[in-house]
């Protein structure tokens, strides 16, 4: 091989190893679009989301058992974000997707999208049952199916990996389905 030939081969290899560094290590994403156009769904206890319509982006409200939520009913209550514990809303954001990491059982581990948590603004929750929470309480499964609204409004998330943030006026998750849902 002569020298110009090895330069040649040099090039390539310093191209084609920049290249795969660079997807390597690109931003997973921008800012989040907050539009989300597919209609709400959601899965176990209290999991409600929407996806955009690219489905590289979605928005999720979820109560873990922990959380004081017990006074929800068919009548609204609204919870501050910031001091609601185990109230967690959050949006994630890959190009690669991120459908997968909402009700489903199999995730690409490969896949780790930006995660954008809120730290402040409001969750105004209605359910379609009275003391529906009480399960919460009792640590016992939900054994029926319910429906659940709700109305963020004002709502400001930082990004996980950095000081970035961005603020979502309003979205509602409208009668989602969830609690005991098999399958």
């Amino acid at each position: 091989m002569n020298k110009k030939t090895s330069v040649i081969v040099l090039i390539i290899v310093l191209v084609a190893t920049g290249g795969v560094l660079y997807f390597k290590m690109r931003p997973r994403s921008g800012l989040p679009t907050l539009v989300y156009e597919t209609e709400s769904r959601g899965c176990g206890d209290f999991f409600v989301y929407k996806l955009n319509k690219n489905r590289a982006e979605g928005i999720s409200v979820s109560a873990d058992r922990a959380a004081k939520l017990v006074g929800v009913s068919t009548k609204p209550m609204t919870f501050d974000i910031a001091s609601a514990d185990g109230l967690k809303v959050e949006i994630l954001v890959d190009s690669k997707g991120v459908s997968q990491f909402y009700c489903d059982d199999a995730i690409d581990a490969s896949i780790k999208p930006a995660r954008w948590v809120a730290k402040s603004g409001e969750a105004t929750i209605t359910a379609s049952k009275d003391n529906l929470f009480r399960f919460f309480e009792a640590r016992a499964p939900i054994e029926e199916s319910y429906t659940v609204t709700v109305i963020l409004k004002n709502v400001e998330f930082q990004e996980m990996d950095g000081a970035r943030k961005i603020k979502l006026d309003e979205l509602i998750f409208e009668d989602v389905l969830v609690g005991g849902i098999i399958g």
